[in-house]
């Protein structure tokens, strides 16, 4: 039986300070927060019609 963790790997990844990884790159990492906010923003205005228009096609 596997032992359950503390913390679930979301809490850990707020906590976590990714500047002091060895492969940490301000580019890199500006990407990722504006490529989850634009996909946040994208699946909250997205249309649940979309998905059955185009796969009617």
């Amino acid at each position: 039986m596997r032992q359950l963790p503390l913390f679930i790997q979301e809490e850990l990844s707020e906590v976590r300070d990714g500047t002091v990884s060895r492969n940490y790159y301000p580019a890199r990492d500006e990407f990722r927060r504006e490529r989850a906010r634009r996909r946040e923003w994208s699946l909250i205005h997205r249309m649940p019609s979309d998905h059955a228009a185009s796969a009617a096609t």
